[in-house]
């Protein structure tokens, strides 16, 4: 399996603990690494029973799931990017979760084949090189904040500095998602005015 040099565990689950994950490797890196933090920060792991939600493997899929029941029913999400959007695998599917269009895209057939995937194009995939712009601008992210967009992505926002702020991973979350509420019935080419409200 591929490591991750510059993993951050933030909980160890107990040896033996059953993740879900069909994939052995995949399996492996739970009992091994557990949750954490490997990109300077810019990719986040899961893992069952963390004591604190924003690494909880079940309370991260609960509540995702009550947002997005349509497209991450089947799904089960394991990581996430600075920006919020998820990782997850079905089956021996893995793949990278939208949250403002609500869509997945194929990354890999296996959790190795993921990972080489991830340390490829790790800018693409997570958002690094923004975050260690962010870092080096203003100054280290909190636990648990990410990078949201000021402008959304999907509608022509830019990834660069002057349009993102740091926000509490779940008001981020909730916020990108209130974008893919309402434009999820649109037509493409549609013009919108999108809301981007803070959430309290």
């Amino acid at each position: 399996m591929r490591r991750l040099h510059d993993f951050i565990p933030t909980y160890a689950p107990p040896r033996g603990t059953n993740s879900g994950f069909n994939d052995s490797a995949h399996q492996f890196f739970i009992e091994s690494c557990g949750a954490g933090v490997a990109f300077s920060g810019a990719l986040h792991f899961y893992a069952p029973g963390a004591p604190a939600e924003y690494d909880n493997l079940e309370s991260r899929n609960a509540s995702l799931k009550t947002l997005y029941p349509e497209s991450t029913g089947k799904w089960l999400l394991f990581a996430e990017e600075i920006f919020g959007n998820q990782f997850g695998c079905c089956g021996t599917e893995y793949g990278m979760f939208d949250l403002e269009d609500g869509t997945w895209s194929t990354i890999a057939k296996s959790f190795d084949a993921f990972l080489i995937a991830v340390l490829g194009k790790p800018n693409f995939y997570t958002g690094e090189s923004l975050l260690r712009e962010w870092t080096h601008t203003h100054a280290p992210l909190k636990m648990g904040q990410q990078l949201c967009p000021r402008l959304p992505f999907i509608a022509g926002g830019e990834y660069s500095l002057d349009n993102v702020y740091p926000l509490n991973w779940e008001k981020n979350i909730k916020l990108r998602h209130s974008v893919f509420e309402q434009i999820k019935n649109l037509p493409d080419g549609t013009k919108i005015e999108v809301r981007t409200g803070r959430h309290k």
